[in-house]
């Protein structure tokens, strides 16, 4: 059984999808979109209510949603600066740095910044972070959308990218996170794909690249990018969804990264609030690739792999010995050691998301585009 192994979630953040919160028509459409897509992935009995969405999510749900309702042990949290389309950017920084405060680093050993790379304060932004908030790495998008047009922020680009890139290494933090799949809004979709993650993976070695949401799509460039750079890693956020109501699409795309690239570099991610994560973790766990594939010469899915991909790779790349975290935590007295021994019994899916939100999908904002906030 998973239970006695460890579960590592790559990629949590809170959200904020509110109508308050909503600069433009582009933001309704993506967060009332991005709530029909999670609940038609979901599992019966897992589906979000819309009132539990559409909010401004807390750090302490964050952090009871994952240590009360599932077997995460460690989780990592990953903000972002999508302020073309929320005013706060939707996954605030200062509930991942509230959540390692309250858990520690232990629980919570590495929190992401995030800048907007086209803004001209951009560098001294990552300094603030950096030095205030003490992140070790930044999540990255590829592109804003303002007033109808698609601006690119690619990695390889001289004048954008690679002095974000730069000013990580220099700031000792040589971690970027970047989005590949999922377009938001009307973005141009030709900025999502991952050849400027190749070009940026041979200018900086010494940079760890991680392409989020892996495998959902540019699946082959994805799985010649692990062939031929050990600095890339495939963090698998969203795609985890496939396992438990597409497991054909997952098997497809579990089996070219492990082909091509070996299961070492394979990041475990569902991305709560969003996503429940339980029936997520135990479907990978009882998930085997069909007989057919295996016949084709795809390695078989041991519980070797499985450790590592459910937690053991994102330790290493976060520099954590997955021995050493294992010994802690068979007998840590912590406050989510705690908090689980002091429960009775898992609650109901959802159960610590308070229903503060709207009871339906947003509308239109009134007045035009809000100024977003820089904060």
């Amino acid at each position: 059984m998973y239970e006695s192994n460890l579960v590592v979630e790559g990629t949590c953040h809170t959200y904020h999808v509110s109508e308050e919160n909503a600069l433009n028509p582009q933001a309704v459409g993506t967060g009332n979109g991005l709530f029909e897509i999670i609940n038609a992935l979901h599992p019966d009995g897992y589906e979000l209510p819309p009132e539990k969405w559409f909010k401004d999510d807390t750090a302490q749900e964050l952090a009871e949603l994952m240590w009360l309702e599932t077997d995460i042990d460690v989780a990592r949290y990953m903000s972002t600066k999508l302020t073309d389309y929320f005013a706060d950017g939707m996954n605030r920084l200062d509930t991942g740095v509230e959540l390692r405060e309250e858990y520690g680093d232990f629980r919570v050993p590495s929190v992401l910044g995030s800048v907007n790379p086209l803004a001209d304060d951009a560098l001294e932004e990552m300094e603030r972070q950096v030095e205030e908030e003490d992140v070790d790495g930044f999540k990255l998008y590829p592109a804003f959308f303002e007033d109808g047009e698609t601006l690119g922020m690619r990695l390889d680009n001289p004048d954008v990218g690679v002095p974000i890139i730069e000013k990580a290494v220099e700031l000792g933090v040589p971690h970027i996170a970047v989005h590949k799949s999922v377009p938001y809004g009307q973005t141009n979709f030709k900025e999502y794909d991952v050849g400027d993650v190749e070009d940026a993976a041979s200018m900086f070695p010494e940079v760890t690249f991680e392409v989020v949401h892996a495998g959902l799509s540019f699946l082959d460039e994805t799985k010649f990018l692990l062939q031929r750079y050990p600095n890339v890693w495939a963090n698998l956020e969203i795609t985890t969804f496939l396992v438990a109501e597409s497991p054909m699409n997952f098997a497809e795309v579990l089996a070219e990264l492990l082909v091509w690239g070996g299961p070492e570099r394979i990041v475990w991610s569902t991305g709560p609030t969003a996503i429940h994560p339980q029936p997520i973790i135990e479907a990978f766990w009882e998930f085997q690739f069909p007989d057919a594939m295996l016949e084709n010469g795809v390695p078989p899915l041991t519980d070797e792999i499985k450790r590592m991909i459910l937690g053991e790779n994102a330790l290493r790349m976060m520099g954590k010995d997955p021995d050493e975290v294992k010994s802690k935590l068979a007998d840590i007295d912590d406050k989510v050691a705690r908090l689980r021994a002091e429960q009775d019994g898992r609650p109901e899916p959802w159960a610590s998301i308070q229903p503060t939100g709207a009871s339906g999908p947003m509308q239109q904002p009134k007045g035009g585009r809000k100024a977003a906030s820089d904060d």
